[in-house]
């Protein structure tokens, strides 16, 4: 076990939750190692992931994360899926709006005309959504199943 895996261990058991600086070399070689549980661009995080293998779970059983943010410098911790959406929606810019189900639905249909059942289902619904949202703004940031968007 590497050093930043075991401060983060270390920080998370004694119920620290705070960010550990890493190397860009580290955060590199664990974007690489295995695909992430969850990866996004953030406006103030920068590219925020979770290493795809989970290193523990808690009492309720939910699995433990090595989490990673690229801004303003590379640094880890470990955190559930749950505390990772929640410091993403927190970390949010104020100028950030969540849009609607009817506004993302509205976008694809145009950006899909006659396809609804083909991107409503299936691996390509957040790739559509994203293409169809990113003609409306350029600012997107998906946190769990909901769109956040910065008004131009």
């Amino acid at each position: 076990m590497n050093r930043y895996w075991k401060s983060a261990q270390s920080a998370y058991l004694s119920n620290n939750r705070s960010w550990l600086p890493c190397t860009p070399k580290f955060y590199d070689d664990m974007l690489n190692v295995v695909p992430p549980v969850a990866f996004e661009f953030h406006p103030t995080l920068g590219q925020h992931f979770g290493c795809g293998e989970c290193w523990d779970h808690t009492p309720d059983g939910q699995p433990i994360f090595l989490m990673f943010r690229s801004q303003p410098k590379c640094a880890c911790r470990m955190a559930t899926l749950p505390e990772f959406r929640a410091e993403r929606r927190a970390a949010l810019p104020p100028d950030y709006l969540a849009l609607s189900p009817e506004t993302v639905t509205e976008a694809c249909n145009r950006f899909c005309p006659g396809e609804r059942d083909t991107w409503q289902s299936g691996s390509m619904r957040q790739y559509v959504e994203r293409k169809a949202l990113e003609s409306i703004t350029p600012h997107l940031v998906l946190i769990h199943d909901t769109w956040f968007s910065k008004p131009k």
